[in-house]
């Protein structure tokens, strides 16, 4: 072997540029040529092994002096696709010695260079297609495997029914599903073995066991070989700038891995990447302990093939599961905030149902904060401790509004709630000071490693691999059951259902609030108005009751009519107000149901109601047909009708024109109705004043001024607009827009 050798011991496995080895594992032959035309530039030092040429013979002469032509062809058509390298498997012909030995191959493009691979096949002497062989072994492979993983009812089972068809089309002693958790490490959740060997089902192995660096090759290139642990690897030469062997199947492996899988006992091992996107989340971990174990290029080709459609097969009925899971807790999340959005008192509410809150969330303790108070339920640490938890969790430099921890002591070390068993938490927050901490139990478990997960040894100034792989079971405190990525989605479900009703609930109160301003301000005017609409009867009967007392004595019948006439007056002007007023009171606390409301009915019926009153003060009231319907109140939009038509009676008079016209069209959410009359007009100046309570133009009338009060209150009601478009001389045309309520509007 060359002088130049791959490091022995390494500062950190992460360091190690295992792209760029310049060895190859010697079962195969690694060419690299010029992409124009097919020279060859560098060569593996195995070189005379496969073309009976040292490798400075080699160097420098075009491929085409060592491939049979239909070879030859073949290879310049595959690197004119696209196609992925385990795609299209090459036979490649070489003739030693006058006779033809064949061999699989795989070719594709990088750094510039076209690099072909070409390795010992199973039967040299057969000339068939690796192509052929690797769909023949694909369809054999996955056909079987994907109807039993159809039925598979658990990701074990699955798991289990992978490893042993795997198992079965590879030969290998030992195929074990490996599983990646979120923080790295990895699981044997499965395993199919020679009957002698002793199970790694279960066992856990330290994310270090596969750098980050050896993850990120295994996404790029799905399939990983090691021939023989024991074999001397072939440089790449003449020497030069290290080639980029991301996508070489023969790839040397690192002196740190062939060690690790020396400790292991193992001989020979094969990989295939199970990989969703751009992200592994398992491996098909193959070994073989009695010796080298060769697995062909075209069966490596169905491998990856194998480990795509399983992967994608396996993680589709995970997230079956997974949502499965996830509705049945979203219904019961809709169901309690469909029992929150209609509480009146949210905290009385939250009170009488904490198990519900409870079981959303699969925890045992609930905390539920609302300003200065606190609420627990169930096991969690104390008011302080839960009030300490939420200033940590939710600081000023922490903006997520859902955080979670397995483990609250390892994520405050100073936090050691007392008198309770409290390990994990799932906190909600949906402003400063509001929100909910779900708790979970400790949880104590044991783990079973594969060797202890510490055990690396130091070596020199270097790392090297652990050698122990005993089994280690290490005892887990002070963390609860996990939050699953289920738990986390039901977090993000249960706070955008709490900030919509939390914005509910501040919609509702500035509503609320602008309606108190209003009542205020209507209470004042109110009060103003009665004080001086009440008043004035009243000063009308202590001044008529005086003259009363004074004809009495002087017996003047005449005079003592009179008095009773005018205080008889002033009492009925009282009564009406006081009825006004009461009627007035009532809109908006008495209002009936809503229902949808033919108008033209409503219209009709009332003009035959005041066809009388109509007749004797000379009026004609006309009505356009086919006008929209609309959704309320029915009493009170008649009521409003009523005042517009009985304000068009008293006001809307002229010596030309006694006519009453109504009209109505639609309107956004809506409709929009029209009172016209033909009198004497409104001045600009007071179109406004006239619908406030007890305004009246003309005193001279007998209205209260509580009728168009009444029509801007309704109106109110409706959440709608009313006014009036007037000239002097040009009449009036008293309009109001209403919006249709929804039914269930309580």
């Amino acid at each position: 072997m060359s002088s130049r050798s791959i490091p022995t011991h390494l500062s950190s496995c992460e360091e190690e540029e295992i792209a760029r080895p310049d060895f190859v594992q010697p079962h195969g032959l690694l060419l690299v040529m010029s992409p124009d035309d097919l020279t060859i530039r560098r060569v593996s030092s195995n070189a005379e092994q496969f073309l009976d040429k040292a490798p400075e013979e080699v160097i420098g002469r075009r491929l085409s002096e060592f491939l049979e032509k239909e070879n030859f062809e073949a290879l310049t058509k595959l690197l004119n696709t696209d196609a992925p390298m385990y795609s299209n498997p090459l036979t490649i012909a070489v003739s030693r010695e006058g006779l033809v030995e064949y061999y699989d191959g795989l070719a594709h493009q990088r750094d510039g260079f076209i690099i072909l691979e070409i390795e010992t096949r199973e039967d040299g002497s057969v000339p068939d297609a690796a192509s052929g062989r690797s769909i023949e072994h694909h369809f054999r492979l996955t056909s079987a495997t994907l109807g039993a993983i159809r039925q598979a009812s658990t990701l074990t089972e699955a798991a289990f029914i992978t490893c042993q068809e795997m198992r079965q089309f590879t030969g290998y002693d030992r195929v074990m599903f490996y599983l990646f958790a979120e923080d790295g490490h990895g699981e044997v959740i499965a395993e199919d073995k020679r009957a002698d060997l002793e199970s790694f089902a279960g066992l856990h192995y330290p994310a270090s066991d596969i750098p980050d660096v050896a993850k990120r090759l295994y996404v790029r290139n799905p399939v990983r070989l090691v021939h023989d642990v024991e074999a001397e690897p072939a440089q790449i030469v003449p020497h030069g700038e290290s080639l980029d062997m991301t996508f070489c199947a023969l790839r040397a492996v690192s002196p740190f891995h062939i060690q690790y899988l020396k400790n292991m006992g193992v001989a020979s091992t094969m990989s295939v990447s199970l990989i969703e996107g751009d992200n592994l989340w398992g491996l098909l971990a193959c070994h073989h302990y009695d010796g080298p174990h060769l697995v062909p290029c075209s069966s490596r080709v169905s491998c990856v093939h194998f480990g795509m459609v399983v992967s994608a097969q396996i993680r589709a009925m995970m997230e079956g599961i997974a949502a499965r899971e996830l509705a049945e807790r979203k219904a019961k999340v809709s169901g309690e905030i469909e029992v929150l959005s209609v509480s009146l008192k949210l905290d009385e509410t939250i009170k009488e149902r904490p198990e519900s809150l409870l079981s959303i969330c699969e925890a045992d303790g609930l905390a539920f904060l609302s300003n200065e108070s606190l609420y627990l339920h169930g096991e969690t640490p104390s008011d302080e401790e839960v009030r300490e938890l939420w200033s940590e969790a939710f600081d000023s430099r922490n903006e997520e509004n859902i955080v979670i921890y397995d483990s609250i002591s390892e994520s405050f070390p100073h936090f050691h709630p007392g008198g309770s068993d409290v390990a994990g938490a799932l906190m909600i927050r949906c402003s400063t000071e509001w929100g909910f901490i779900f708790f979970r139990r400790e949880h104590r478990s044991e783990v079973r490693w594969g060797g202890n997960p510490k055990g690396n040894v130091t070596q020199g100034s270097g790392l090297s691999p652990r050698n122990s792989f005993d089994e280690w079971v290490e005892s887990v405190k002070g963390h609860s059951r996990p939050w699953s990525r289920v738990d986390s989605e039901i977090a993000r479900e249960l706070h955008g259902a709490l900030m919509a009703f939390v914005m509910q609930q501040t919609v509702q109160l500035e509503r609320l609030n602008e309606e108190l301003t209003a009542k205020n301000r209507e209470v004042q005017q109110f009060a103003y108005s009665v004080s001086h609409d009440l008043k004035s009867p009243l000063v009308t009967i202590n001044g008529w009751v005086g003259a009363l007392e004074e004809d009495l004595a002087s017996g003047d019948e005449a005079d003592i009519d009179q008095a009773l006439s005018r205080i008889k007056n002033a009492v009925s002007r009282m009564g009406r107000l006081i009825e006004d007023l009461l009627a007035f009171s009532k809109i908006g606390r008495v209002r009936g149901t809503i229902e949808s409301i033919d108008v033209d009915d409503l219209l009709n019926g009332l003009k035959a109601e005041l066809q009388l009153r109509l007749e004797s003060e000379g009026f004609s009231l006309t009505i356009d047909p086919d006008l929209p319907p609309i959704r309320g109140y029915p009493m009170e939009i008649r009521r409003a009708f009523e005042n517009l038509i009985s304000n068009a009676l008293k006001y809307g008079s002229s010596e030309e024109d006694s006519r009453i016209h109504i009209s109505g069209r639609k309107s956004a959410g809506g409709a929009r109705y029209s009172v016209r009359d033909f009198g004497e007009g409104i001045h600009p100046d007071y179109q406004k004043r006239i619908f406030e309570l007890f305004q009246r133009l003309d005193q001279s009338q007998s209205g209260t001024g509580v009728g168009l009060a009444t029509v801007t209150k309704i109106v109110q009601l409706h959440r709608g607009h009313c006014g009036v478009e007037s000239a002097p001389g040009e009449g009036a045309e008293f309009w109001i827009e209403l919006k249709n309520l929804p039914l269930n509007l309580k």
